[in-house]
């Protein structure tokens, strides 16, 4: 990697990577932090992969990380994110009937340092979710389509909304609200809040400008 001196990157799982519980970091040569580089790095850039769930056959050429290079400091403040939220919501509701309709910004949790709370979504979802088997055979990576869903992976029901979890377990599950990101934005989610817990909740967590827009900013 050779970067211009007011330019520094970050990495993370790609989607496709983190829906297949493999767990990936990028270190370079002396620097203290993973999954990103001082400004300017020139270097070589290391992996580590960590299949968490599923044996993985990996071939060489396979995309597991995705970077992220930025400038300055892009991240919103709490009140500019309120203000883009004014102008153009960024969390919607599905009806019963299909049609969508906007989180009014009094509902919307905005947090001081620019963060906004989404929720997970069980009731009314069937399955609510899906947790990855126990004993699988090997996952060909790089083979699109080359395997049942259900070999790999068990429904989840939650009950009145409501479901229990198991330790060392993967899950997947769904937002009750649809995200939209306007198109000269992205968005990026935490892998951990320790103040809500110390559970990993995504491993890509990248929503690129435009994610779920429609023309008319509904989602």
């Amino acid at each position: 990697l050779a970067l211009p001196e007011d330019l520094r990157a970050r990495f993370n799982p790609r989607s496709s990577t983190g829906r297949c519980d493999i767990f990936t970091r990028v270190l370079c040569d002396g620097h203290p932090r993973f999954d990103e580089t001082p400004n300017g790095y020139h270097g070589k850039l290391w992996i580590e992969i960590s299949p968490l769930s599923f044996p993985v056959r990996l071939q060489r050429g396979d995309r597991l990380t995705q970077l992220r290079l930025s400038r300055g400091n892009p991240a919103y403040t709490g009140a500019e994110l309120r203000e883009l939220y004014a102008r153009t919501p960024l969390l919607w509701h599905t009806q019963p009937d299909g049609s969508t309709r906007p989180v009014p910004l009094a509902e919307a949790r905005i947090g001081e340092d620019g963060t906004l709370e989404v929720s997970v979504g069980l009731k009314g979802r069937e399955p609510s979710g899906w947790r990855s088997a126990t004993h699988t055979d090997l996952v060909e990576f790089s083979r699109d389509g080359a395997h049942a869903a259900a070999e790999f992976w068990e429904p989840v029901r939650a009950h009145d909304g409501r479901c229990i979890l198991a330790p060392e377990s993967f899950y997947i599950f769904a937002s009750k609200e649809r995200l939209v990101v306007p198109p000269e934005v992205a968005a990026e989610m935490l892998p951990i809040d320790v103040g809500i817990g110390e559970l990993r909740n995504n491993y890509a967590g990248f929503f690129d400008n435009g994610f779920g827009w429609r023309e008319g900013g509904d989602g």
